[in-house]
């Protein structure tokens, strides 16, 4: 969900060892079983999805293509976001407010939350 398995899935084969797709292997979802669903679980989702893709770009294909992506979903989102709050529509608003703040932290190399976490 947040390129986790993509990661994974290329430090496997940089590894040496051989990815196998079972075509007719299946699985059943059953959505949101793991938490229960609210507005900061959605944030939260919205935020790492962002977060995620432009960590794994940095990581696999550099800083000047992270930038990029992240340029791009910044003005996508913004728009979205805009159009959200234009048309009345707040899950619209919310979570495309959300990802193009974490974008646009990533530009400002922010820690992924926007903070820095205090350590007890």
């Amino acid at each position: 969900m947040y390129s986790e398995d993509a990661d994974i899935c290329l430090r496997s084969t940089q590894a040496g060892y051989s990815l196998i797709l079972e075509p007719l292997a299946g699985a059943h979802h059953f959505g949101g079983a793991s938490e229960e669903t609210s507005l900061k679980s959605r944030i939260r989702k919205d935020w790492m999805m962002v977060w995620g893709d432009l960590y794994y770009e940095r990581k696999y294909l550099g800083e000047a293509k992270a930038r990029a992506m992240a340029y791009q979903l910044l003005r996508d989102h913004a728009l979205e976001a805009l159009v959200g709050f234009l048309l009345l529509r707040p899950k619209k608003f919310l979570g495309n407010l959300v990802k193009s703040r974490a974008a646009y932290l990533f530009l400002r190399d922010k820690p992924m939350w926007g903070r820095i976490s205090r350590q007890r």
